[in-house]
């Protein structure tokens, strides 16, 4: 299921005490349940705008600057329910065809206003495997024009494979990560429902084990919002943990994208269903919009893969031909 994080800390470990956003919730009727739209338990589903009028007034439906959301089991009772379904079907496919439900931080979401052409089968169900020892994977990757050259190996050689934290103290280093480098987590070895990573973040200092992101102590609120953490204790969140670069982009563009970020501590977090969906707006952000609106900005590189009016982590993981993944280790 889609991980929920009923609370963080901060950088000394002590609780965030974050203001309330409102995010609408289900009521108790045979259709719906009572729980925040797009949360693990009610994951919502983004219609895009020749679709909006095949749902007409449904039950604990959302909209918010001209999108619209509606929870999955709503949509799905009317796919089947409906005249129009082949239309609904037509138009946008559901789950049991070629779109996963993605997640980022406790947001589950299927977004149909993704281009499904654009994502392929591989990247939905073409998962990678997890290597314990954190060594780089599929293969070692080539080394793109203008970027320093990756390792090819992400841990010590050894018969046993070596504890989670022995690991992660020096993994950065040992994978020759550089600063505005991008991290992913993922709450689960294997393929799940909700995307194959669920949160995205930037290297900020190698040497000094920072790290950037945008995140909220959970949902319905919008702190931190972006902020810098350490590196021990952000792996420690996830069961596998990527490190992944963008091609064809110097050392020195990567700082410039870091420094953006930098520059954007304390903007709130964004929850789409209370804050809209406007990835190009930085005045609140989600994790992966900060990293994709980092690059937009910064370098003009779009590194989202569908277009979506969305863009998730597992958009920008599985964007090969703007990405390519350096290593992966196990956080917990």
């Amino acid at each position: 299921m889609c991980p929920q994080r009923s609370a963080k800390s901060s950088n000394d470990g002590t609780d965030i005490d974050s203001p309330a956003v409102h995010i609408p919730h289900g009521q108790h009727t045979e259709n719906s349940v009572d729980a925040p739209l797009g949360s693990a338990d009610n994951p919502a589903v983004l219609l895009p705008a020749g679709m909006q009028h095949l749902v007409g007034s449904a039950k604990n439906m959302v909209s918010v600057e001209g999108e619209t959301f509606v929870p999955m089991e709503t949509y799905l009772s009317i796919v089947a329910q409906s005249h129009d379904a082949a239309t609904m079907v037509g138009a946008a496919p559901t789950p049991a065809h070629s779109l996963p439900t993605l997640s980022f931080d406790d947001f589950c979401i299927l977004d149909l206003t993704a281009d499904p052409a654009a994502i392929g089968p591989g990247a939905v169900m073409g998962m990678l495997p997890f290597n314990p020892l954190g060594t780089n994977y599929p293969t070692t990757p080539t080394n793109p024009t203008g970027t320093s050259s990756p390792s090819t190996a992400g841990s010590p050689s050894t018969a046993s494979s070596p504890s989670a934290s022995n690991l992660l103290a020096g993994w950065l280093t040992v994978n020759h990560a550089r600063a505005g480098d991008l991290l992913f987590g993922s709450h689960t070895i294997n393929y799940m429902t909700f995307g194959r990573t669920q949160h995205a973040a930037l290297v900020q200092d190698v040497g000094g084990q920072l790290v950037i992101e945008a995140d909220a102590s959970g949902i319905g609120t919008d702190k931190p919002g972006v902020r810098t953490v350490d590196w021990l204790s952000w792996a420690a969140r996830y069961a596998v943990v990527y490190l992944v670069r963008v091609k064809d982009v110097t050392d020195e563009q990567a700082l410039q994208v870091l420094a953006w970020a930098i520059a954007h501590t304390g903007i709130p977090y964004r929850w789409p269903v209370a804050d809209g969906t406007d990835k190009n707006n930085d005045h609140r952000m989600y994790c992966s919009q900060m990293v994709w609106v980092a690059h937009l900005r910064v370098l003009n590189i779009d590194l989202d893969r569908d277009g979506g009016s969305l863009v998730f982590p597992d958009d920008i993981f599985y964007n090969s031909a703007k990405v390519y993944h350096m290593a992966q280790v196990r956080g917990r």
